[in-house]
């Protein structure tokens, strides 16, 4: 009277006509498809920012790295970086130009 686990070696594997066989397939077949699904779409989107990053002067550097995916990823950080700086930088320069163009208005308004 010892119990018997199913799948070891001491019990009985379950035929393909148990119903519970039918249930556990269907369940490792969806796992299946929704984690097939969810690779699909992070490869997908992986490929997008590849297709977004710049094409210019850094190119042939770019040729030359492998595209895969660890690469994409990397060169889509530094891009989103440097992207902020050059955001940040243009407005510092705005509020530079802001100030000198109230400056000059005022000085303006002096001379009348």
């Amino acid at each position: 009277s010892c119990l018997q686990v199913r799948g070891s070696s001491q019990g009985p594997v379950p035929s393909a006509d148990d119903p519970e066989h039918y249930r556990d397939r269907r369940k490792k077949d969806i796992h299946n498809m929704i984690e097939r699904r969810r690779r699909y779409n992070i490869n997908d989107r992986i490929k997008e920012l590849g297709l977004m990053l710049p094409k210019g002067a850094s190119e042939a550097e770019f040729r030359e790295m492998k595209l895969n995916k660890g690469t994409i990823l990397k060169a889509s950080c530094d891009y989103i970086r440097q992207l902020q700086k050059d955001r940040d930088s243009m407005i510092k320069q705005q509020q530079q130009q802001n100030k000198l163009e109230n400056a000059a208005k005022q000085y303006a308004d002096r001379v009348r």
